[in-house]
Formats: structure tokens, C-alpha cells, sequence
């Protein structure tokens, strides 16, 4: 993967960040049934994505094919005041409906298109390997592409780099039936803190 990663330095500019010092850990909200809002909690910050629209299917080349959505995320600091609002959450998050979820992650990012200027449309690939629950070692992996803004480019400039990007990967095919947003992925996984 990180072979793959440093390639794609090498064929568009860009960053290349290998997180790959430690693991992170995050804790999602997991609410049966939701697939379009996202609540996590890292690192004290509460960051939460919401689901705008399922903006289809695209074609990713060699690839197969994955879903498109347009997702707007926010993100909230620890409250160094110990507000109200903060200890309502940290008690939440001490209950049930939260799942750990351990994180190794492999970024690249760089700009969409020909203009590199500072303003211009940029692409991210992130690769996560995932550890979920508690004392289960059984691994997964995620495979990310996120572009902004959204009203910046043409979609089919994004389905275009993007098979571009992925054609050059040794990866088995993607289907659009395993295509999903973290939400739709953590609520399939069997609830929160167990093993699964």
C-alpha cells in the first residue's frame, strides 16, 4: 500500500503523509439503522458529518465501480472550561452506542486538474487499516477519495483522476455494493464495544 501511495507521488504532484508511527484511536456514535450522520469523538475534539447527497455511481476504471456522496463535516475543540455541554458528552460517550475504533492511516493529497495553485480543487486518498471493538484483532481496510469543494470541479474530472489513480493499484475489485460511508460501515459491524 505505501508502495502504491509513494507511486502516485511520483505521477501527480502531491502530498504524501504515511501515518504510520502509532495507531489513533476514535470513538464513534453508532446509532442502528443511520448511515447519513457520522459522530465521533478524537483526540477531545467532537467532529461530526452529515450526508448532503448520494450523488451516484462512478465508474473507476480496472477499478469497479463505488458510490459518490457530498458529505459537510464539523468539528468542535474540548472545552477547556468544562462546560455543560462537554460533560453532557463526556458521559454520553461513556454509555453505550460507542465503538473504538483503532485507526493506521496512509494519505496522499494533491490538487485536481492542471491549475496546482493554492485555490485549486484538491484530491485526498486515504488508506486506513482498522481495528474495531474491544480485544478483536481482526483487521479491515478502507479505501478514501475525498475532492473540495464540491462546486470547484466537473464530477467526471473526479471519476477520471480517480481511475487514473486507482487503475495503477494492485487492488482487488470495487464494487459499488461494499461502496459506503464510515456510518453505513460501523452500524453493519454488530454495535458498539463488543467484538465483531
Amino acid at each position: 500500500m505505501r508502495r502504491w501511495l509513494r507511486g502516485l507521488a511520483g505521477r501527480r504532484p502531491g502530498t504524501l503523509s504515511l501515518d504510520d508511527v502509532a495507531w489513533r484511536q476514535d470513538r464513534y456514535l453508532v446509532r442502528p439503522g443511520c448511515t447519513d450522520l457520522g459522530i465521533k469523538i478524537r483526540e477531545g475534539r467532537l467532529e461530526v458529518k452529515g450526508r448532503l447527497a448520494i450523488d451516484g455511481l462512478a465508474g473507476l476504471g480496472r477499478a469497479g465501480q463505488g458510490c459518490v456522496e457530498s458529505w459537510a463535516k464539523w468539528s468542535l475543540p474540548p472545552d477547556p472550561r468544562g462546560g455543560a455541554w462537554w460533560q453532557h458528552l463526556a458521559q454520553v460517550e461513556a454509555g453505550a452506542g460507542f465503538v473504538t475504533v483503532a485507526k493506521h492511516r496512509w494519505l496522499w493529497s494533491g490538487a485536481l486538474g492542471t491549475d496546482p495553485g493554492p485555490n485549486a480543487p484538491q484530491i485526498q486518498v486515504e488508506v486506513t487499516r482498522l481495528r474495531c471493538g474491544r480485544g478483536d484483532e481482526t483487521e479491515a481496510w478502507t479505501l478514501g477519495i475525498e475532492a473540495a469543494p464540491l462546486a470547484a470541479w466537473p464530477g467526471h474530472e473526479f471519476t477520471e483522476v480517480t481511475a487514473c489513480l486507482l487503475d495503477a493499484a494492485a487492488l482487488p475489485v470495487l464494487t459499488a455494493s461494499r461502496s459506503m460511508g464510515y456510518p453505513a460501515w460501523l452500524a453493519g459491524q454488530g454495535g458498539a464495544d463488543q467484538a465483531f
